[in-house]
Order: C-alpha cells, then sequence, then structure tokens
C-alpha cells in the first residue's frame, strides 16, 4: 500500500517547519551578536589606549555614565552628589575573551552629603556602561577642595572665628589646588586642610567627616586659631593649640 498525498504533504509541512525554525534562530544569533559586540570590538572602536591619560571630555562621559546607574542612585541619592575623583583604572571586563584587550575604564568615586554615603564605580568607555559598583562608607571618602570650601564657608561665618582672624577675617580664600582649577595664583591669605579623625571618646570626629583648616597670612601660617569644622553634623569649634611637652 503506497502512502497517501496527505502522507507526503504532512512531512512536507514539518521540513518547511524545522527550516524556517533553524532560520529564524540563527538570524537572532546574529542579531544578538551585532548588538553586543565583543571586548576587542568595542575598544578597537574606541580610539584611545587603556591606560592613556584622561581627557576632560572622557571624565565628563564617566561622571554622567556613573551618575545616571541605578544602583549609584541607590547609594549616593540626588541632590547634592559630588564627583571626589575620576582615574584611569587597569581592568579586564568580564566581556573579554582570552587574548582580548582590556578596553578602557574609569574608576568613579562618588560622594552624596545628604546620605553620608560614597560609591565607588568602575565605569566602562568603549561599553558606556558600568561594569561595578561598590558602596563606601563616609569616612573612607577622600576629601576634595569641595570639602574644603565647604568648610571655609561654616567657619568663616562663625563669630569666634571671626573674632581670632581679626580685621582681615573675609580677606581668606580657600586654596584650591585641582586642576581645573581656574586660579593661577595663589591667594594672599589663604586657607587650607586636611581630613582629622577624632581619638577621645565622645569626640563626634570618631564618626563624622571632619577637616581643620590652617589659615596662611602672607608666607606664615598662624599657630591659631584652631579650627575643626565637622562636616557632618556643619558645626565648627575653636580647639586650643598644642603646646610641646604637655
Amino acid at each position: 500500500m503506497k502512502p497517501s498525498t496527505n502522507f507526503y504533504t504532512a512531512n512536507l509541512v514539518k521540513l518547511l517547519a524545522a527550516t524556517l525554525v533553524f532560520i529564524i534562530a540563527a538570524n537572532i544569533n546574529q542579531t544578538t551578536a551585532a548588538q553586543e559586540p565583543s571586548e576587542t570590538q568595542a575598544a578597537a572602536a574606541y580610539s584611545r589606549l587603556p591606560l592613556d591619560p584622561l581627557t576632560t571630555e572622557e571624565k565628563a562621559e564617566a561622571e554622567r555614565i556613573a551618575r545616571t546607574d541605578p544602583r549609584v542612585r541607590e547609594i549616593v541619592a540626588e541632590p547634592g552628589v559630588r564627583l571626589i575623583s575620576a582615574e584611569v583604572a587597569a581592568y579586564k571586563s568580564r566581556y573579554a575573551k582570552p587574548g582580548e584587550i582590556a578596553g578602557r575604564f574609569v574608576e568613579v568615586i562618588l560622594f552624596g552629603p545628604e546620605r553620608e554615603a560614597g560609591a565607588r564605580v568602575l565605569v566602562n568607555l568603549a561599553r558606556k556602561n558600568v561594569e561595578d559598583v561598590r558602596r563606601v562608607p563616609a569616612l573612607e571618602v577622600p576629601m576634595n577642595d569641595d570639602d574644603l570650601k565647604q568648610a571655609f564657608e561654616l567657619a568663616i561665618r562663625d563669630a569666634q572665628v571671626q573674632k581670632a582672624l581679626g580685621e582681615q577675617a573675609r580677606s581668606f580664600r580657600p586654596q584650591i589646588t585641582s586642576p581645573e582649577s581656574q586660579t593661577l595664583e595663589a591667594p594672599e591669605n589663604a586657607v587650607t586642610g586636611l581630613p582629622v579623625r577624632g581619638t577621645r571618646k565622645g569626640d563626634p570626629c570618631m564618626r563624622h567627616r571632619c577637616m581643620q583648616l590652617f589659615f596662611r597670612r602672607g608666607r606664615d601660617f598662624l599657630s591659631e586659631p584652631v579650627v575643626v569644622v565637622d562636616l557632618t553634623a556643619k558645626q565648627v569649634r575653636i580647639e586650643k593649640p598644642h603646646k610641646e611637652g604637655k
């Protein structure tokens, strides 16, 4: 007995269906591969070498990518988030295959004063995405010129500080050291600062971000006032100068 026409038709339909599924799957794989280039392709399209110094544009792009990542915003929140640093990082992406080049990565550190929290963000400039996000405790976030400006603004409004500095109190200016600063010369009366950590029980600076300010008049640093600014609590205190032998 010969197979019926319906038998051949059914098998032909199955064969065509299987062929169509295969073609669709192949196209999907090709599309996915095109949309997700390898680390070599992504880095090759990026003209900068992995450890070349950052340009101003790259720094701005890395900061933008970091700030818009949902994981970062969960940590530092908005508004008032400050850029602490953006530095080239030597890193091998999880996308990289054996033998592929490393790519172009930037480690961005952001600080959110509102939540007193920092975020260390690894940005892949070639892929324009965030590779990794880590929370950084407030006390471990480096201080920068923005912290100095804030500490100075709090201190110079304090009546005791104004009295200690005398008539020239308003002539002091923060000495900004960042490359982005437009100031070519240091001010005649300058203020610098260093982070300090409390050592005595009950000292708020054991838990808070604090900075000690140093006042320079001309070439001479003033021994007084000794000003410590609690940036977390927004408070200013004047301490007694340390004397040798005591």
